[in-house]
């Protein structure tokens, strides 16, 4: 990280309790007062329900986290440090475990797409809004210590008729969830506002997820539909070391 750059992260392991200062291997401070102590500072979405639905903010309302926060996988966090500290997660903690994954072709997934075989699936916020129109802007984040393609992961509306995984990007998508999605790419150390937008029907696109790596995606305005969205996230194992 980029000292005094605002980042999006996100934890690819289960932390379980342990609290976000012991967590990250360093001491948690305040935005340039490393003179205190602290050498970064952390926040999580604090919209409604842990969203944003206003069109004209450009980023999220946020809250910090204390020392004792705890990390939930499969969303992203806000970040800054100063020049003096890497993130990195202490691995020598008691609780820490993998992914909890299933397999990709089991009952209420069905996923038979021949690049992974194991899913880890997170429940996202739903698309009942009061602003007709409008975006669920919510921070998803990798849960796996693996990069992977956004036209790898799969995005799920379960209403009476369909209890079925499409890709990022399909058409069955496109009533529920924006098929772009964001991540943050600025050399801001104050308001953020550069993004870089991964369009997985872009052919050959070069843009993918890292390990630790936060996004933005939009969930789209259905006031009259509360169905449960979620993702399948996948394990990609080929080429790996």
């Amino acid at each position: 990280m980029t000292a005094y750059q605002w980042r999006l992260v996100s934890v690819p392991c289960d932390t379980g309790s342990n609290g976000v200062e012991a967590l990250l291997k360093g001491s948690l401070g305040e935005y340039g007062e490393p003179e205190d102590g602290g050498h970064w500072v952390m926040y999580k979405q604090s919209g409604s329900d842990n969203y944003e639905t206003n069109s004209s903010h450009p980023n999220t309302d946020k809250s910090k986290l204390d020392e004792n926060s705890t990390l939930v996988q499969g969303i992203s966090y806000w970040i800054i440090t100063d020049a003096d500290h890497n993130v990195t997660i202490d691995e020598t903690l008691s609780d820490i475990s993998p992914t909890t994954t299933q397999d990709a072709n089991s009952t209420g997934v069905n996923i038979t797409d021949p690049d992974f075989t194991k899913v880890a699936i997170m429940q996202l916020p739903n698309n009942i809004m009061n602003v007709a129109g409008d975006a669920k802007k919510y921070m998803a984040g990798n849960p796996f210590p693996y990069s992977f393609h956004v036209g790898n992961l799969y995005f799920k509306h379960y209403t009476a008729n369909s209890n079925t995984y499409y890709p990022m990007g399909d058409t069955n998508n496109n009533d529920y969830i924006r098929s772009v999605v964001y991540t943050h790419d600025s050399t801001d150390t104050g308001p953020v506002t550069g993004y870089t937008a991964i369009d997985p029907s872009t052919p050959g696109f070069g843009g993918s997820i890292q390990p630790m790596e936060g996004f933005f995606i939009k969930l789209l305005e259905e006031n009259t539909d509360n169905g449960i969205n979620s993702f399948a996230f996948p394990l990609i194992m080929s080429n790996q070391p």
